[in-house]
């Protein structure tokens, strides 16, 4: 895994992060330094996910199978702009969603990326 991927993991997981800490929104693709590396974000082309981490891991595009579906699941959808402590009722699931995210992310990086990640 060459450092641009390795630097766009940990992109991704500080926008998780970010929302996990309430200051942070998720805005899709278009604020994830994963998808701006390794998709077009027009969706057009369904096939664009194909060295992606996340798909490489999965085997789905797009994140299928990963807790960021959960998030999606826990909001209004994948372009619920509120940060966490707008979220009230579905704080729990949100915040845990984010976590899992998180640790799963982590989990794409090299295992000398991984040591500065508390797990």
């Amino acid at each position: 895994m060459n450092k641009e991927v390795i630097k766009a993991i940990e992109g991704s997981i500080a926008k998780w992060d970010l929302i996990a800490q309430g200051i942070g929104i998720n805005q899709g693709g278009y604020n994830c330094p994963l998808c701006k590396m390794f998709s077009d974000l027009n969706y057009e082309n369904l096939g664009v996910c194909d060295n992606c981490p996340v798909y490489l891991k999965t085997g789905f595009i797009q994140c299928f199978r990963t807790p960021y579906y959960d998030f999606v699941d826990a909001t209004w959808g994948p372009f619920d702009t509120r940060t966490l402590p707008e979220m009230e009722n579905e704080v729990g699931p949100v915040c845990d969603a984010c976590e899992r995210e998180i640790e799963f992310l982590i989990g794409l990086l090299p295992e000398k990326a991984r040591r500065k990640y508390k797990l």
